[in-house]
């Protein structure tokens, strides 16, 4: 289908769920024939680079915004000049990539730069409805997001094309906007592995949150009862320490470790964005889940979270695992949403090199 097609794949450096669900994208391309290259910053970058060292790989511009968990919504607005800047120079950057490489078509997952009027791009997104505090905050935002979705030939959305969707009202569709829904997209799938673990604990997202959850998980786990592993998400790095005679914390498993470990442990504990939501789906285990704080779609993804007994919730400063164990003790049932496959992923990709 895609034979001697170069596509460049270009997942946003926000936490490593961008990256991470574009995996099963580069693998289905890959088979139809295509030459993928793949471009990023930072940590997603990294995680790129580990997980697909055999393709060319190159650095766009940073966002380089900076969080700190207090009045999120504040911190945000005052950094869009500089987003603004980024997204900027991120544009001019894939102009020249797709002329030196001679790209065919792109594949953005969220990154705002990555179109152009000189070969197809696609924009890969579960949050069309995009949740702020304030109602103004939500439109604000919700119309710059839309007014860069339009500026791409398609755009694809990891979830569900009806209701119940895994992302809930986040992606709805929208009147006026080309969307084709991929179902959920992971990199993962179920296995039969003997249990190793009564937890691990999984770490992803900006710092300096990360390093802040970090902390609160480790000092539970050491003075806990089970056997744990701790990910904790720094692919830039690559020891392993045995914390305890029960606590393993590694830096960083690529795909096929990480997908092996979550299915050895008996709970899962991670942040509540939506790539580790559809982690969740196809390997069907149940999980603690903690929002990052001030970060409202994945607060909003762990309230929807909460009506389920396969999940515990906890606000960051809350979180309690010996709780969150106890209540899912007995609680876990199927968490297979919906049979997940690639029949719309197929159907999307053969769309890339076809006009709307």
């Amino acid at each position: 289908m895609f034979l001697g097609k170069r596509i460049l794949v270009a997942p946003l450096n926000w936490g490593l769920g961008h990256a991470t669900r574009c995996l099963p994208i580069v693998r289905a391309l890959q088979a139809q024939g295509a030459e993928v290259l793949l471009a990023s910053d930072g940590r997603a970058g990294q995680l790129l680079q580990q997980e697909l060292p055999e393709l060319p790989y190159f650095e766009l511009p940073a966002y380089a915004i900076q969080y700190s968990g207090q009045n999120m919504l504040w911190t945000m607005l005052r950094q869009m000049p500089r987003l603004g800047i980024a997204v900027m120079r991120e544009y001019f950057a894939l102009q020249k990539l797709i002329r030196s490489q001679k790209i065919d078509a792109v594949i953005s997952d969220n990154r705002l730069g990555c179109f152009s009027s000189k070969v197809p791009c696609v924009f890969i997104t579960h949050q069309l409805h995009i949740r702020a505090p304030q109602a103004w905050a939500a439109w604000l935002i919700n119309r710059a997001h839309r007014f860069f979705i339009k500026r791409f030939q398609d755009c694809w959305v990891p979830d569900y094309a009806t209701p119940p969707r895994l992302a809930g009202q986040l992606s709805a569709p929208i009147k006026g906007i080309q969307i084709r829904y991929l179902r959920p997209l992971s990199r993962f799938k179920t296995m039969a592995t003997p249990p190793r673990y009564d937890l691990i604990a999984v770490l992803s997202g900006p710092e300096p949150q990360r390093s802040h959850f970090e902390a609160i998980v480790r000092e539970q786990l050491l003075a806990g009862p089970w056997r744990s592993l701790l990910v904790r998400g720094c692919p830039e790095q690559s020891d392993r320490v045995e914390l305890s005679e029960r606590v393993t914390c590694v830096d960083f498993l690529g795909a096929e470790a990480l997908n092996e470990a979550m299915a050895a442990s008996r709970v899962v504990l991670s942040r509540s964005g939506y790539s580790t939501m559809m982690d969740l789906a196809v390997l069907a285990q149940p999980a603690i889940l903690v929002p990052t704080p001030e970060q409202s779609e994945q607060e909003y993804l762990a309230e929807q979270a909460s009506g389920n007994p396969n999940f515990s919730t906890f606000e960051q400063s809350k979180l309690d695992i010996a709780a969150g164990m106890q209540a899912l003790e007995q609680k876990a049932e199927s968490l297979d949403h919906r049979k997940t496959d690639t029949f719309s992923l197929m159907q999307a990709l053969a769309s890339l090199f076809i006009t709307p």
